[in-house]
C-alpha cells in the first residue's frame, strides 16, 4: 500500500473517531451524565496536574518536598528548564516543544509522500489531522506528563539508531532510561546490531548521570536515595495489590488491568457481594502467575526480535507493545510510543500485502478514543481516599490490549510462515 494511501486513511479514520468521540461525549453531557460517561479524557477536575505536579517539585529539587516525587532523578534535570519560568509560561512552552517536535517527526517519515501530493497545503491538512486530532496526543496534552520527554529523548535516539550513529543514538537512550526506566527494552536494538560498544556507553552513562543527579538534588544523595527506594519499591507493590489497583482503570492499557476488571467481573457473577478483601486475594494469587507468565512472554518476544525479526517497524513495535502491555499500569500517555513504528510504518515501501491493510487497521484502533461504553464494577470497602470513579469501567480496557496482542501475533505469523513479502493482487 503506499505510503500517500495510507496516510490519506489514516487521517480520514482519526478524524471520523475524533469527531464521533466529540459527538458523542457531547451527547451523554447533553443527557446529564458526569465524567466519566462524558470525555475520553482524565478527569476534568485533574487536567494538566501532571505537568504542575512535577513543575511544583522540581522547583525544591527535594525529594522531601513532595510525596509525588516518584521518578528517577534525572528526569527532574532534564525539566529543570521549564521550572526557572512561571507556572503558566512553563506549560505553553512544554506543549509548543512537545507539538513542534512530534509534527516534524512526522515530517521527516513523510517526506516523500510531499513530494508525491503535490500541494504543500495538502499534505500539512492530512499531518495535522493524523497528529493532533489522535487520542495518544490528545491524552499527552490533557495530561501533561513527563512522558512527553521522554517520548522525545527516546525517538531521538531511534532517528540516530536507523542513520547508524550508535554513539548519539546511545547517549539519548541514556537520558531516556534515566528519567524512567522502561526505555531500557530499546537496548535490545543494540543487542541485534551487536554494537557492544555503544550499549555499554549507553549502560555506565544512564548509570553516572543517575548517581550524579541524585547527589545533586537537596538533601545529598544517601538521604535522597534511601527516600527513592522508599518510594519506588512500595509503588511498584501497589501497582499490583494495593486499593490504588483500580486507579485510572478506564485509562489504563496494560494486559494485567484487563485481567483485574475480568477478575472482579468474574467475582461479581460468583459471589453476592464482593469487598476488597475477597479481591485482593484473588488478585494476589493471580499476580504471581502473571509474572511467570508475562516474564516468559517477554523472553519469547525478545528472543524472536533478536533471532528473526528484520524490520524495523516491527522491531520498535513490539518494544514499544513490551512497555504498554506488561506493567501492572499503563496510562494511556503510554500510546504516544505508538508513533515511532508508525511514522516508520507509513514510509515503508509500498507493497500489496494484506497483512499492510490488517496492520494500518490495527494501529488505527489504538489511535482513536475508544470510550463509548462504561460500566460500573462493584466492589465493598474500597477506600475511601480513592476516586470512586475508578470503579467505572470502559471497554477499552479490553479493546487496546486485545488488540496489542494481535498486533504482535500477526507481525510473528507473517515472518515465521514467510508470507512478509507476498505480493497479493
Amino acid at each position: 500500500m503506499p505510503s500517500l494511501q495510507k496516510l490519506r486513511i489514516a487521517t480520514f479514520v482519526i478524524l471520523i473517531g475524533f469527531l464521533t468521540a466529540i459527538f458523542f461525549d457531547a451527547w451523554m453531557t447533553h443527557l446529564g451524565y458526569p465524567y466519566p460517561a462524558n470525555s475520553f479524557l482524565f478527569n476534568p477536575a485533574n487536567r494538566f496536574m501532571d505537568f504542575f505536579n512535577t513543575y511544583h517539585f522540581t522547583r525544591a529539587f527535594d525529594y522531601q518536598s513532595s510525596a509525588l516525587a516518584v521518578y528517577f532523578p534525572l528526569a527532574y534535570w532534564v525539566f529543570a528548564p521549564f521550572a526557572l519560568i512561571p507556572a503558566d509560561a512553563s506549560f505553553f512552552l512544554y506543549n509548543i516543544v512537545f507539538c513542534s517536535y512530534i509534527y516534524f517527526y512526522m515530517m521527516l517519515y513523510t517526506k516523500t509522500v510531499k513530494e508525491q501530493i503535490g500541494s504543500s497545503l495538502a499534505y500539512h491538512h492530512l499531518l495535522m489531522g493524523i497528529i493532533f486530532l489522535s487520542y495518544p496526543i490528545l491524552y499527552c496534552l490533557d495530561r501533561g506528563n513527563l512522558e512527553n520527554l521522554l517520548f522525545i529523548f527516546t525517538s531521538v535516539s531511534l532517528l540516530f539508531f536507523i542513520h547508524r550513529k550508535y554513539t548519539a543514538s546511545a547517549i539519548f537512550l541514556s537520558i531516556a532510561i534515566g528519567m524512567k526506566l522502561y526505555p531500557m527494552v530499546f537496548l535490545l536494538l543494540f543487542l541485534k546490531e551487536r554494537r557492544y560498544k555503544e550499549l555499554t556507553i549507553c549502560v555506565m552513562l544512564t548509570i553516572l548521570l543517575s548517581l550524579l543527579s541524585l547527589a545533586l538534588l537537596h538533601g545529598g544523595f544517601v538521604e535522597n536515595w534511601r527516600i527513592l527506594m522508599s518510594r519506588i519499591m512500595p509503588a511498584s507493590k501497589e501497582g499490583m495489590l494495593d486499593g490504588s489497583v483500580m486507579a485510572g482503570i478506564r485509562q489504563t492499557a496494560s494486559l494485567f488491568g484487563m485481567f483485574k476488571v475480568m477478575i472482579l467481573v468474574v467475582l461479581a457473577k460468583t459471589h453476592h457481594v464482593v469487598d476488597m478483601n475477597l479481591f485482593l486475594r484473588h488478585l494476589d494469587k493471580f499476580s504471581h502467575q502473571y509474572r511467570v507468565i508475562s516474564m516468559a512472554a517477554l523472553l519469547m518476544l525478545s528472543g524472536y526480535l533478536l533471532k528473526f525479526e528484520r524490520v524495523f517497524w516491527k522491531q520498535t513495535m513490539i518494544l514499544v507493545l513490551i512497555i504498554i502491555l506488561f506493567p501492572a499500569i499503563s496510562f494511556n500517555y503510554k500510546f504516544i510510543y505508538l508513533f515511532i513504528p508508525f511514522a516508520a510504518f507509513l514510509c515503508q515501501e509500498p507493497k500489496q500485502s494484506i497483512y499492510d491493510k490488517i496492520y494500518l487497521a490495527l494501529f488505527l484502533v489504538l489511535l482513536i478514543p475508544k470510550n463509548y461504553y462504561v460500566f460500573p464494577v462493584a466492589l465493598v470497602n474500597y477506600p475511601s481516599a480513592f476516586d470512586p470513579n475508578d470503579l467505572i469501567v470502559s471497554i477499552s480496557v479490553f479493546i487496546d490490549p486485545i488488540v496489542m496482542v494481535t498486533f504482535l501475533i500477526l507481525i510473528m505469523i507473517e515472518r515465521l510462515t514467510g508470507k512478509e513479502n507476498q505480493k497479493i493482487a
